[in-house]
């Protein structure tokens, strides 16, 4: 019987490397499907006139993205980066 997949979400705790929530889920024995979700938020300016996340957080955000999806191909896996919208 094929195991269903435990989703991991990953937040702000982008590294595989001691990571204790991602080693319970790895040690789980099943399949694990690791997902990023993109709030839509962070692309909006906040009420109050400036921009919700800056240009250099935004930048660190997008390169330890990149280098985490860089991580889990190099072991065969998928990052699935979804893009939410309140």
């Amino acid at each position: 019987m094929k195991q269903k997949p435990l989703v991991f979400w990953f937040r702000q705790d982008l590294r595989l490397h001691d990571h204790p929530a991602l080693r319970v889920a790895l040690d789980s024995g099943r399949p694990v499907l690791p997902v990023y979700v993109w709030d839509a938020r962070f692309d909006e300016e906040h009420p109050l006139g400036f921009a919700r996340m800056g240009p250099q957080r935004r930048k660190f955000l997008e390169e330890s993205l990149h280098a985490l999806e860089g991580q889990i191909a190099g072991r065969g896996g998928r990052l699935l980066v979804l893009l939410y919208r309140f």
